[in-house]
């Protein structure tokens, strides 16, 4: 007779979370989140899939709790990659990374994610299912994360 035994069949670790600390105090059903070490205040929602100028365009005219918003650096939006990737499911059978915390940004897609950040005829942007980034040209269609002072 075996008692007390616990068995877990499948495991992919805790999930991404940032360090403590990090965010100011928020509830699930906030619209903005504050950035307790860098003072940013970041759109917890992803816009639509934007070109760049687009982008630029809705986060300048965004206004959430009297925060005017504008297009994140490089060095911005590389402040909310998580490293700790967590995978989660997007499908019957199917994970999918993802390198942000998805308490503080529930919703967040594996996607591309447009910076102010010119080089050239092309912009950086971040991918939000390794953390890496990239320079993409700006006609492309990519996500959108808004950020305010």
């Amino acid at each position: 007779m075996v008692s007390g035994l616990g068995i877990a069949l499948f495991s992919f670790g805790a999930h991404a979370r940032a360090p403590a600390g990090q965010y100011q105090t928020f509830d699930q059903g906030d619209d903005t989140i504050r950035d307790a070490r860098t003072k940013l205040v970041w759109q917890r929602a992803v816009a639509p899939q934007l070109t760049w100028a687009a982008a630029a365009q809705t986060c300048d005219t965004l206004q959430l709790g009297g925060n005017t918003f504008r297009l994140p650096t490089v060095k911005e939006l590389l402040s909310i990659v998580d490293e700790e990737v967590d995978h989660v499911y997007v499908g019957t059978d199917e994970l999918e990374p993802r390198a942000i915390d998805r308490f503080a940004f529930p919703g967040t897609p594996g996607a591309l994610f447009w910076t102010s950040t010119k080089a050239g005829s092309d912009a950086f942007v971040i991918d939000f299912r390794y953390g890496n980034t990239q320079t993409l040209p700006l006609d492309l269609k990519l996500a959108v994360r808004c950020v305010a002072n």
